[in-house]
């Protein structure tokens, strides 16, 4: 009797709904009023307090990084099944966002928690997004976390203090997905094969040229993926998040990869090859994408639009959950069916397409440190033209398919 009452009760726990209160767990950033970031000790700690109160978050130790500390993965299920194989045979669709590859750039860490709690305090929360898993990588940089400074991002509005961006063995994790010179891209090449992620998402703050936009994204670029996944990048996902955000009062623009001195002579989208995470991320037939926020935006600003795009991204996976996951099966059966392969491309640098932009005045003036001509931006003169993008690849080298690898028996 003691056992049958002790099953029953820990049955009717598991099967009920806990909510947060929206007011528990506040953050640093907004302890701080929008100035500050959580160092790597806080934000652990803040995301163990909350796996402690909720039962839909689960925190994984998924590998070792460079600073000899864990990597770890935040998982968030509405069904409160934390296994991937599981949640695969269940077709859910899996969301992973990636934050702190570059700990300066920190946005992606403070709207991370803020949206990790919007979901766990919503009582809606099982049934809104009843086919879809969140995964989050609190900070992939473990080490340039560690290491905290002030001003080796000098011209970044925010937050007071940041990680550095190369991690404990100096490495820049952005451009180690494919080599894997780091343990941290060794732990995340087990976690992704693991977990086999439909859409991930990572986090960054931009650079370079002054413009009106808070928020610019860059997906995997549509050209390398496979016809079904780039159809459905081009034709719905882009379309659709680029109004959503509108909606949202956060419109956005691709990338700024500017090829001259101002946005205002066109610029090329960007070729991500596979040592960065949208490349790496194309030759798992999954959708790669990053938010690049300017960093001259106030941090709380940036944040906010961080923030937001995730909440639109996750509404959009959720509701198109089906759709995705029948896209990349077909994307699957196309590369299957492949027998020539493409290597390299380079930037096409005939075709382009006229894209809106609201830019700023630029001009020169002498440099008070220099003594020579530095490139100004002026505020209080904005425009909106038509400039050139070049958003297309050509392909430079082929491959046809071996029947076989031979490896030797030292390549570990």
């Amino acid at each position: 009797m003691r056992s049958t009452l002790f099953f029953l009760t820990a049955f009717f726990l598991a099967s009920c709904s806990y909510t947060l209160e929206p007011n528990d767990f506040k953050t640093r950033y907004e302890e701080s009023d929008g100035l500050e970031t959580a160092t790597y000790e806080e934000a652990m700690l803040w995301w163990e307090n909350i796996d402690k109160a909720s039962p839909y978050l689960s925190i994984a130790n998924v590998g070792t990084t460079d600073a000899g500390e864990p990597l770890y993965l935040i998982v968030i299920s509405p069904t409160k099944n934390f296994l991937p194989k599981k949640l695969h045979e269940k077709e859910r669709t899996i969301m992973l966002i990636n934050n702190g590859i570059h700990p300066g750039e920190s946005d992606g860490i403070d709207a991370s928690m803020l949206f990790a709690r919007d979901l766990l305090s919503d009582s809606d929360f099982e049934s809104k997004y009843e086919n879809t898993v969140f995964l989050i990588i609190p900070i992939y940089n473990v080490g340039g976390a560690l290491n905290r400074n002030c001003c080796t991002r000098a011209n970044q509005n925010g937050p007071v203090e940041y990680g550095f961006r190369g991690n404990a063995r100096n490495l820049d994790l952005n451009r180690d997905f494919i080599k894997c010179d780091s343990k941290n891209a060794k732990a995340f090449n087990g976690l992704f094969n693991q977990w086999n992620p439909d859409i991930y998402l990572e986090t960054h703050v931009s650079n370079g040229a002054d413009y009106q936009y808070t928020m610019t994204y860059l997906f995997s670029h549509p050209d390398k993926l496979t016809p079904a996944l780039s159809e459905f990048t081009k034709n719905d996902m882009i379309p659709s998040l680029v109004t959503s955000m509108k909606d949202a009062d956060e419109e956005m623009i691709p990338y700024v990869n500017v090829f001259g001195t101002t946005p205002d002579s066109g610029y090329y989208g960007f070729y991500d090859s596979p040592r960065y995470s949208t490349g790496y991320t194309a030759l798992h037939n999954s959708i790669g994408l990053l938010t690049e926020t300017h960093m001259l935006k106030p941090y709380a600003q940036r944040v906010k639009a961080t923030h937001t795009f995730i909440h639109q991204l996750a509404a959009f996976v959720n509701t198109n959950s089906k759709v995705i996951k029948n896209a990349r099966t077909k994307a699957t059966e196309q590369t299957l069916a492949q027998n020539e392969f493409i290597l390299d491309w380079e930037e096409d640098k005939e075709h382009f397409d006229m894209l809106s932009f609201n830019g700023y005045d630029a001009y020169y003036d002498t440099s008070a440190v220099t003594g020579l001509p530095q490139l100004y931006y002026d505020q209080s003169k904005p425009w909106t033209k038509d400039i050139k993008h070049y958003n297309r690849l050509k392909a430079t080298k082929h491959v046809t398919a071996p029947n076989h690898y031979l490896l030797p028996a030292g390549w570990s």
